[in-house]
């Protein structure tokens, strides 16, 4: 059994409290997903740095489940990519591309009735 998509948060004063506690987070979900007979795919999980200091994300990595998980300059999360300062121009980007590969059909021209018609059961409103 799988649990999909799961994410922690974890933050400190210093990047390595920050790494500490992230670590620590990460232990005690593998244990609890180990007690309810799940699987924590440590090469599935991404791990993304928010900090101003580029040097704060420059070494980061942590261990899931055995497997040694860098931190990456994006990360992708139900579908929505962040990067470390929370900005989405990769995600726009991605979006693009995506956009990219469907040829948009042009759009046929709509003509609309000046007035509608009227609603019976309505009463109607005189134009000045």
């Amino acid at each position: 059994m799988y649990a999909d998509d799961t994410a922690t948060l974890s933050s400190g004063c210093d990047i390595g409290l920050a790494r500490a506690r992230a670590q620590e987070a990460t232990d005690v979900m593998v244990r609890w997903a180990l007690k309810w007979k799940m699987k924590t795919a440590g090469e599935k999980t991404q791990a993304l740095v928010l900090s101003p200091w580029y040097q704060d994300a420059r070494d980061f990595s942590i261990k899931v489940a055995g497997v040694e998980v860098a931190g990456q300059p994006h990360l992708k999360l139900l579908g929505v990519v962040f990067d470390r300062s929370l900005h989405f121009g990769e995600h726009c980007k991605q979006l693009s591309r995506s956009a990219a590969r469907w040829p948009l059909e042009p759009l046929a021209p709509v003509s609309l009735p000046h007035r509608s018609p009227p609603v019976p059961g309505l009463p109607q409103v005189q134009e000045p």
